[in-house]
């Protein structure tokens, strides 16, 4: 049995409007950070406290990484804020049903696109993500407007922690463990630092394909009643 209450409008759905236009700050300072990087390609590491580039510009680098991780930190604070008053409420929304699920995938992918500009991690993990959350995002928006209620899966659940923990992770550990004046091979010790995060991925694709499979019976079935 259901026991939620549905809202017109409340502090949930004000703090996904907060995570929203978190974003705006972060696409900028990831935008300045891409065009240093693409003209000196280069980045930043970390030798102990020392900031280690030949790009003219890495102290600016190295301030606009961490702004980044601020920005992104307090939209993950707000997304958990938003499900705890939720549950605790048992309330929910339209507007927060399409928008709280954007909201977390914008600010995911804006990180995965940054750190993989700061060469901290790979495209191919990004355009995974990407795609997965286009199609799997999409359906719900479906859904949503036909009414037709698909369940969320542990995996989901699952990929979101391990996912989270992953972008916090590379953006702190990054800078330090895959400096190339600590290794020679600072793309091998990248790749290992992404293991998380290629984990993260591999429980998407398989979340997206249950919720996927969820969606075409639950749309079949609706179909099928009219």
């Amino acid at each position: 049995m259901n026991n939620q209450k549905t809202t017109k409008f409340g502090l949930a759905n004000w703090l996904t409007i907060i995570r929203i236009l978190l974003m705006i700050p972060f696409l900028i300072t990831m935008t300045i950070s891409y065009v240093y990087v693409i003209e000196y390609n280069t980045v930043f590491h970390y030798d102990k406290l020392t900031i280690v580039s030949e790009n003219p510009h890495k102290e600016l680098l190295a301030a606009l990484h961490w702004t980044n991780f601020i920005i992104f930190s307090l939209a993950m604070i707000t997304d958990f804020i938003d499900g705890w008053y939720a549950r605790r409420t048992k309330t929910v929304s339209n507007f927060g049903k399409i928008f709280d699920p954007i909201a977390d995938k914008v600010a995911t992918v804006l990180m995965l696109v940054y750190l993989a500009i700061m060469r901290f991690t790979f495209f191919p993990i990004v355009i995974i993500f990407s795609l997965r959350d286009i199609l799997v995002d999409g359906a719900r928006i479906y859904a949503i407007k036909k009414n037709i209620t698909v369940q969320a899966n542990w995996w989901g659940k699952a990929k979101t922690i391990v996912v989270s923990f992953s972008l916090v992770f590379l953006s702190v550990a990054g800078p330090w463990l895959a400096s190339p004046t600590l290794v020679n091979n600072s793309n091998l010790i990248t790749f290992y630092l992404n293991i998380p995060l290629i984990i993260g991925a591999v429980l998407s694709v398989i979340s997206g394909i249950i919720y996927m499979k969820k969606y075409l019976k639950n749309i079949t079935k609706e179909a099928l009643i009219k």
